[in-house]
């Protein structure tokens, strides 16, 4: 099942700011819960849910920009941006300013609400909702959306161990 918003977080910094505000936007909100750890492949629900999407909250704190996941699902949603941004809301938290610093000026130059602001989120969610009338895949060139996908569920796959049998190492000092 599709929900028009799509709440993008690192678990580790924002999972409780995240829950609250899903719990705000009940049955609109993609949350995924299950923490993807490293070396796992980025699930199929999670790029559905983005590409299904007409918003996308990012909780944007410094650790969000050191998850490799994270940093794919906002490529995802900046992507399918109209000019003025519409589809993308921002939730600030610490080291807000890691995630601005990537973001095209019609974001960046915004002024949004801390991420332990559920309420507010809600209300401006709600208010992008109603004027974002198409999801981020139909916002995308024709093809553009399995192209992209691809591409991220390349970019997330972790290649396999290889083994150090037989590497010579050489130390310097």
């Amino acid at each position: 099942m599709s929900c028009p918003v799509f709440i993008s977080y690192a678990h580790s910094a924002s999972a409780p700011d995240a829950l609250a505000l899903a719990d705000k936007l009940g049955h609109l909100a993609f949350l995924d819960t299950d923490a993807i750890d490293d070396g796992e492949a980025f699930p199929q629900r999670s790029l559905d849910g983005v590409l299904d999407a007409r918003v996308v909250v990012i909780f944007a704190t410094k650790s969000y920009t050191e998850r490799r996941f994270c940093r794919l699902e906002m490529r995802m949603a900046v992507a399918g941006c109209d000019a003025e941004a519409r589809q993308i809301v921002l939730a600030l938290g610490n080291g807000s300013n890691a995630v601005l610093e990537t973001m095209p000026a019609a974001i960046a130059d915004r002024s949004w609400p801390q991420a332990g602001e559920p309420e507010r989120l809600s209300m401006l969610v709600r208010q992008r909702l109603s004027v974002a009338d198409a999801a981020i895949r139909d916002r995308l060139p024709m093809g553009e959306p399995q192209r992209l996908g691809a591409v991220f569920l390349e970019e997330s796959n972790v290649p396999e161990p290889r083994s150090l049998q037989g590497v010579t190492f050489r130390f310097l000092g």
